[in-house]
């Protein structure tokens, strides 16, 4: 809107001596003073503010049209176009209020926000006021229900006061009902505990009683099982299961004695025994893996069971000999069996082979009889020692490369590149041969009462070779123990040698075993190599302990006998010592505590001297053969059971199949009736 002088302004500057006009408002009609002159000036209407221009002086001013001032308003823009005056229509009170915001916006704002804010207090009040009243309300209903549950809350807290003393009541007068029962009760107790212990002892006593019994007859049922062992085996087998049955049930200890019956009975009865030589067996020798069995005898032939995938009755024949058959060995990696006979023959056998008896490759050791065979540890050399027929150069030791005799043909003599390694030095025949654990010495012992170490790990063993002269006698046996320190030797001089092969000069330390009372023919050292037993011609076994301050005084008797021992054997665990007897008994002692007291274990079976043993790798069988048999029914290999529970299971079979159950139990019977009448005979007697 034009920015126009207000109408005190033009009335201010028409003042002086101008007459005053009344003039009316076109628009509104408003009556207005005003003293302005002139032809540009304007007044302003004070009522609807409308600008116009002053007319001139003399001409008639806008007049209220009297047709209109009485009639109702017109149209505003026909009376402008008429030149009436027009009447301005009255504002309300919101466009005043607005057209005054507009002019005041600072102010309207103010005004706003003061009411907006009245407004949301008093929104918020009333909202309050609501939840307070509400929260009022509820919390007057809640106290009104907690009274009422309190009200409730005492009237069972005085209910239950009440049943609580009547409750009192009752327990006090029924404690004091338990009371008077628990002192009947306790009364009772002990009146039961007399009882008890009345019976206790009549039952120990009648226990005691049936355990005397039982034990009476056991010792009665050993008693009759001895005796009727010679004439009627199979009854003294049942008698000597029953009682050792019994006795393992109870926790009692079985009897040395009982338990030798038990085995020859089993040994009478059973059939535990390889048949197919002709001829005594002098060879045995078992595979390291436990499943190679060779038995060489002198019907000049050798046999191979396969203990792990044939029957006992089944052997492979393996010929090749002509003399009778004296020594036989399997190889430690169980590839090789060889075998050596009286004519200085030695046949090897490849037992890898899908056939092994054409696999054969045939030796000419010596010109006379052999004496020994050994094969080291590696499975590599093997060593035969023997004798010419009178000639010196032949007292020697032939040493062989198995691997170099592995590319040799089956069944082909030996070409002169296999040809053996000779070791001389010895005067008479070589009577033991052994090679120690580390493959590098092999060392013999002779009739010329000498012993030699060859040394394998030069290039001419034979010139690198160690004499020991200690002995006053031919050398028979040479053992070494399996940590390659010690080696002991026996002699025909009735003693037994010590050497300690770690010195600098090996045998320069020997300890001399004296003892015995006759040739030494046989020594051993334990798989420990704590013991050492030696056998001698004076019918002695003797155990020396290696770990003794003096080994020379640590001597135990193990056997002194009518007749002469055989050969000796350790068992793998070394906890046993086996010895074959001139008598065809081989015994059995347990020899980890050393003890002399202990009996041995009796494998009695065979009418001639046990001339060849072997045990099997768990140490749980033994193998034996007899030499110089009487008859054809000895040409046989016997295996016996070393454990007595596995004798024990053995014997089961072998009683039910002898005898039926009616005989069982008539033989029971018998021996129990005579228990009772041997009672009876002693009661009569007191």
């Amino acid at each position: 809107m034009d920015q126009r002088p207000s109408p005190h302004n033009s009335q201010r500057h028409q003042s002086g001596s101008q007459p005053e006009r009344t003039l009316y408002c076109p628009l509104c009609h408003r009556s207005l003073k005003t003293n302005a002159t002139g032809l540009s000036a304007e007044v302003v209407c004070e009522g609807c503010g409308f600008a116009f221009e002053l007319p001139p002086a003399g001409s008639p001013a806008p007049t209220v049209p009297a047709e209109k001032s009485l009639s109702q308003p017109a149209d505003p823009l026909d009376c402008w176009l008429a030149g009436a005056p027009i009447r301005p229509r009255q504002a309300s009170d919101w466009e005043r209020l607005r057209e005054w915001s507009r002019q005041r916006p600072l102010a309207a704002r103010l005004v706003a926000a003061s009411a907006l804010a009245t407004l949301l207090v008093a929104v918020v009040s009333t909202v309050m006021l609501c939840g307070v009243s509400a929260v009022h309300r509820q919390t007057e209903h809640a106290l009104t229900l907690v009274q009422q549950q309190y009200t409730r809350t005492q009237l069972k807290l005085q209910e239950s006061e009440r049943l609580v003393r009547e409750h009192k009541r009752e327990t006090h007068r029924a404690t004091e009902a338990c009371q008077r029962t628990l002192a009947k009760l306790q009364e009772t107790e002990g009146s039961l505990n007399d009882l008890r212990q009345r019976y206790d002892a009549l039952a120990q006593g009648q226990e005691q009683i049936q355990a005397e019994a039982r034990l009476a007859l056991v010792r009665k049922m050993v008693a009759e099982s001895a005796r009727r062992l010679a004439v009627q085996p199979a009854e003294s087998l049942l008698l000597a299961e029953r009682a050792i049955t019994y006795l393992g049930r109870q926790g009692e200890s079985v009897d040395v004695k009982l338990q030798q019956t038990l085995r020859d009975a089993a040994a009478l009865t059973g059939d535990d025994v390889l048949r197919g030589h002709s001829g005594p067996v002098e060879a045995i020798a078992v595979s390291s893996n436990g499943r190679w069995l060779l038995t060489g005898s002198v019907d000049t032939t050798v046999r191979l069971w396969d203990l792990h995938n044939h029957p006992l009755d089944q052997s492979l024949l393996l010929e090749g000999h002509e003399s009778p058959i004296r020594f036989a060995v399997i190889s430690p990696d169980s590839c090789w069996a060889i075998t050596s006979d009286d004519g200085g023959h030695v046949a090897v056998w490849d037992l890898r082979s899908s056939d092994p008896a054409v696999s054969v490759r045939k030796l000419q050791a010596h010109q006379g009889r052999i004496h020994a065979l050994a094969v080291s540890s590696d499975s590599r050399w093997l060593a035969v020692g023997g004798t010419g027929s009178f000639e010196e150069e032949d007292n020697s030791v032939r040493l062989w490369d198995l691997k170099e005799l592995s590319r040799t043909e089956q069944g082909s003599p030996v070409r002169a590149a296999e040809q053996p390694v000779v070791l001389r030095g010895h005067l008479g025949p070589v009577l033991a041969v052994a090679v120690t654990p580390d493959c590098r010495w092999v060392v013999t012992g002779s009739d010329d009462e000498t012993v030699r170490l060859f040394d394998l790990t030069s290039h001419c063993p034979a010139a690198s070779q160690v004499v020991l002269r200690e002995h006053s006698g031919p050398v028979t046996s040479i053992a070494v123990s399996p940590d390659g320190r010690w080696m002991v030797t026996g002699s025909r001089d009735q003693t037994v040698r010590l050497w300690d092969l770690t010195t600098p000069q090996p045998g320069s330390r020997v300890t001399v075993l004296n003892g015995h009372e006759g040739s030494v023919h046989s020594v051993a050292i334990s798989s420990t190599g704590r013991w050492v037993a030696t056998a001698a011609h004076d019918h002695t076994v003797r155990l020396w302990d290696m770990n003794a301050v003096d080994p020379a005084a640590s001597c135990v008797v193990l056997s002194e006998q009518p007749r002469d021992v055989g050969p000796l054997l350790f068992s793998p665990d070394g906890r046993q010592l086996i010895a074959g007897g001139e008598d065809g008994t081989a015994c059995v002692w347990e020899v980890e505590t050393g003890a002399s007291s202990s009996a041995p274990v009796l494998l009695r079976g065979h009418c001639g001297p046990v001339g060849a043993l072997a045990i099997t790798p768990d140490g749980r069988k033994v193998l034996t053969g007899c030499r110089q048999a009487s008859d054809r029914t000895d040409c046989l290999v016997r295996l016996w059971d070393l454990p007595i529970g596995e004798v024990l299971e053995k014997a089961r079979p072998v009683v039910a199949q002898r005898l039926n159950a009616s005989e069982q139990e008539t033989i029971l019977l018998e021996t129990a009736r005579r228990t009772d009448e041997g009672d009876q005979s002693e009661a009569k007697v007191q």
